[in-house]
């Protein structure tokens, strides 16, 4: 990266951001994003777009997220990615983020397209992740785009 950049990337990185994601019901994987390991799969016939919704709103504001496995949080000095690459226990603190906005855009069963406006530091994987389990079953995220940094 340019050095004259680098000072102006770090102050990006603080500010909210927005993002649109498609949600995949009922496939869990170990990144919690489609690129991963499908660790389980279940059936989603009962989901709607009006409990995804409802669901949503249980996100929306300050939350307690545990962050993915395969991210770049430190456990022990080392990057949680390289640890789960090795098959050793991962052991992710849980910590507050803020969710300002989640809107759900579409739905094409079994995936939802959400919008998120979050704080910096968190992770839309592990927003669908646990997404998923409040809706009784599991998820990962299947598509990302960034659509804003800040206002």
């Amino acid at each position: 990266m340019n050095d004259r950049l680098r000072p102006l990337s770090r102050f990006l990185l603080g500010l909210s951001k927005e993002y649109v994601a498609g949600v995949l019901f009922g496939t869990q994987t170990d990144t919690d994003d489609i690129t991963g390991r499908t660790m389980s799969e279940q059936p989603v016939t009962c989901l709607s777009p009006e409990l995804v919704r409802t669901a949503l709103g249980r996100f929306t504001g300050e939350i307690e997220q545990v962050p993915p496995a395969y991210s770049a949080l430190k456990q022990d000095g080392q990057p949680l990615y390289r640890l789960a690459r090795r098959g050793q226990e991962i052991r992710p603190k849980s910590r507050k983020v803020m969710v300002y906005e989640l809107e759900l855009l579409g739905w094409e069963p079994p995936t939802a397209t959400i919008r998120c406006r979050v704080s910096a530091g968190t992770y839309v994987r592990a927003l669908a992740r646990d997404l998923g389990t409040s809706l009784g079953t599991v998820a990962t995220l299947a598509s990302l785009v960034r659509t804003k940094v800040g206002q």
